[in-house]
């Protein structure tokens, strides 16, 4: 989540429009977007790139926590 936050904060800095803002949360939001979520999950000592059994309750609260997480750091709140 920290590259959501740093994102936000660079976006802060390069003064983008409230509409390129927007912009930015509709990608988060986008069913591209979602199917990208990815992550590792680790069994028997290995990892395993295995999200995409996910279901889509679950990539959306991951979508949520991202578009938090950005706005947060845009709003510079740690």
């Amino acid at each position: 989540m920290q590259q959501f936050w740093e994102l936000g904060k660079k976006d802060r800095a390069a003064a983008i429009t409230q509409a390129q803002q927007q912009q930015r949360i509709d990608e988060f939001k986008s069913q591209a977007f979602l199917t990208r979520i990815n992550g590792k999950e680790h069994f028997a000592g290995k990892a395993y790139n295995s999200y995409s059994h996910r279901e889509q309750k679950w990539r959306q609260a991951m979508s949520d926590a991202i578009i938090q997480t950005y706005m947060d750091g845009y709003n510079g709140i740690k």
